[in-house]
């Protein structure tokens, strides 16, 4: 997968919780799993 990250001109990752309303009541997991979970993809695309 690495060498496919480095040829794109853009990456989207849809991986994440998702549920407007459940997000509003859980706003600090949903966050920390969605943000850190987009940054660990980035940090090691491999």
């Amino acid at each position: 997968m690495t060498s496919l990250v480095r040829e794109a001109d853009a990456v989207f990752q849809f991986a994440s919780l998702m549920g407007v309303g459940q997000s509003m009541c859980q706003l600090e997991e949903f966050t920390d799993l969605n943000v850190r979970g987009t940054a660990s993809l980035v940090k090691n695309p491999g």
